[in-house]
């Protein structure tokens, strides 16, 4: 495994978030068109309470106190009991929490009110709420309404996410806000990208940009899905085998930190952007990527890194740190002896660490 690192070596890296971000389980009571994971009533895919709870005594000794749980689904509210368990336990180690919801249970204000007071009692600081119309089938959208102005009575942070998309748009959400006489409330838009459900929709309803994207990865951040898979990305990406980093089952939240922040693809994409990596395709596949149009750089980013030429992208990846590292272990090498020789301070083996650290 990449950039596995050891137990004696409980560091966080400078990148770290000081964020444990977990899809619980993919249950919803919806099953929208968009939903990148698939998550649909029938699904019963989740990670196990006690993994939970594992990994938020690991993140409090990893993070220190004021770290942040970040919690999505499915549907986070379809196990209250257990949510609140989770946040509450969270909160006894110096945790905060946020979490995305479609509000579904927000029936009426104090129905609303009444299902997030103990949440917030025991440190939901944050509340982001799915609205657009790919929800408007399952959830009304006054319940949308309800959730926001009961989380504002409480003091939450409310924010509403919506879909970007030929069909959906935050200048439409704002608007039925603004109907519903709710003012003020930040409104983010993610497009519709080319992931799960959403790879289904038609051509003409992505918003597809006229040139490739040739940005930096916007959005990577070490995320645990609800198959506890530790991704790269909570965006789609990591939902591929060659931009995952293990199971959280059998890993530390250390050891997966230290990957997330030492692994030579992840490192790629966040300094060059997968546009780059289509130079290591041959020139079909690079003819084909090139020709294709994309909404931004998740959306090419999974496009790459599909199936087995993600696997092939990566290897390509990794042969290059490594070739590049090992001029970098033989200078590390010649200024341990050229210390030694001189009687300074230090030796090869304390300069092992660094050299196993890069050549992880």
């Amino acid at each position: 495994m990449v950039g596995q690192q050891s137990e004696s070596m409980r560091v966080v890296p400078d990148t770290s978030e000081r964020c444990l971000s977990i899809l619980l389980w993919n249950t919803c009571n919806a099953q929208c068109a968009h939903c990148g994971p698939l998550s649909a009533p029938s699904d019963k895919t989740r990670n196990s309470r006690e993994l939970i709870s594992r990994l938020i005594q690991e993140a409090e000794s990893l993070y220190g106190p004021g770290w942040t749980l970040s919690l999505s689904g499915g549907e986070p509210f379809l196990h209250f009991e257990e949510l609140t368990s989770i946040i509450r336990e969270a909160r006894s180690h110096n945790g905060y929490t946020t979490m995305i919801s479609n509000a579904y249970w927000a029936r009426d204000f104090e129905c609303a009110r009444q299902s997030l007071l103990p949440l917030v009692q025991n440190g939901l600081k944050i509340l982001s709420i799915s609205a657009d119309s790919y929800h408007d089938p399952y959830i009304s959208f006054d319940r949308v309404v309800n959730a926001l102005r009961a989380g504002e009575s409480l003091g939450l942070r409310m924010t509403v996410r919506c879909v970007g998309s030929a069909t959906s748009s935050a200048s439409e959400i704002m608007n039925r806000l603004r109907t519903a006489g709710v003012f003020y409330v930040h409104v983010m838009e993610m497009p519709l990208v080319r992931e799960g459900r959403g790879a289904l929709r038609p051509d003409n309803e992505y918003l597809l940009l006229e040139h490739l994207p040739e940005g930096r990865c916007p959005s990577a951040s070490l995320t645990i899905d609800a198959s506890s898979n530790a991704m790269v990305c909570c965006n789609g990406g990591g939902s591929d085998k060659s931009l995952q980093l293990g199971s959280a089952v059998t890993r530390t939240l250390s050891d997966l930190e230290y990957s997330f922040a030492s692994d030579p693809v992840i490192n790629f994409l966040k300094k060059s952007g997968p546009a780059a990596a289509i130079d290591f395709l041959d020139e079909q596949e690079q003819s084909e990527i090139r020709s294709d149009r994309y909404v931004n750089e998740c959306d090419l980013c999974m496009k790459i890194f599909n199936g087995a030429r993600g696997c092939l992208v990566r290897r390509q990846i990794e042969s290059r740190f490594l070739s590049s590292m090992q001029g970098e272990i033989v200078r590390i090498k010649r200024v341990a002896e050229n210390r030694q020789n001189t009687d300074q301070t230090g030796s090869v083996d304390e300069l092992g660490l660094l050299v196993e650290q890069h050549a992880d």
